[in-house]
């Protein structure tokens, strides 16, 4: 970060989950505590972060958290933020979540981010964070990360990323490009989200992620494709 600003992390942690059981906690790969187990551990190496937030109803917290401390970890950059029970359930919506966490936060920068992108490790986030600093110098106020986008995309009425008068069937690499928001990290001044209640600013800078590092585990399939993949770089 820049000299004598500071920059936490915060890690909402949901306990139920609709389309995937359990996502956050069941056993992922090698990690006993699965992807929250995970996840932490990637936050703990990035270090340019002065404290890690989780907000959270998952009671088996202090689980991972111990077993993190028994097997080395430094915990202590940790705050746990035990989550209103009228915040935690399916119908919370994004917007009212980042208005009830931003009031926790005490440093001047948060940085944002979930567990379901169990390839987004330290490198990509601490990358993110260098790039935040040096995007504020460029007119930038904030950084999101996406995945770039460029294949034929239809709606109901047909193409909405091409004229098919124009050509049928053009090759890829001349389509626009389109990104989605993997939601792997957002960053921003504190400021902003109280003021604004979001995770970017009015003008984010787009941090582009290959589909790997931007895997988001939605469904059942996607925490079983993640996890294969987790376990052949373990072996």
């Amino acid at each position: 970060m820049m000299k004598g600003e500071t920059i936490s992390a915060v890690l909402p942690i949901r306990a139920g989950s609709q389309r995937v059981l359990n996502k956050n906690t069941r056993p992922f790969g090698p990690y006993p505590f699965g992807l929250t187990e995970l996840k932490i551990k990637q936050l703990l190496r990035v270090k340019a972060l002065d404290e890690i937030v989780v907000d959270t109803d998952v009671p088996e917290i202090t689980d991972i958290l111990d077993r993190l401390k028994g097997a080395g970890e430094d915990v202590s950059s940790i705050r746990v933020e035990r989550r209103d029970p009228k915040f935690a359930g399916s119908s919370t919506s994004t917007d009212d979540l980042i208005k009830h966490i931003a009031p926790k936060i005490k440093t001047k920068h948060v940085l944002w981010t979930h567990t379901t992108q169990p390839f987004a490790d330290d490198r990509v986030l601490t990358k993110a964070i260098d790039l935040y600093v040096e995007s504020l110098n460029s007119g930038f106020d904030s950084l999101m990360s996406v995945t770039s986008l460029k294949t034929f995309i239809w709606d109901q009425s047909g193409p909405v990323n091409y004229s098919r008068k124009a050509e049928k069937w053009p090759r890829t690499q001349t389509l626009p490009e389109w990104y989605i928001v993997n939601s792997a990290v957002f960053i921003t001044n504190v400021d902003t989200m109280k003021i604004i209640g979001d995770r970017i600013g009015e003008k984010p800078y787009y941090y582009v992620l290959d589909h790997f590092q931007g895997l988001d585990i939605d469904e059942e399939r996607d925490f079983l494709f993640a996890e294969s993949i987790a376990r052949s770089r373990t072996t």
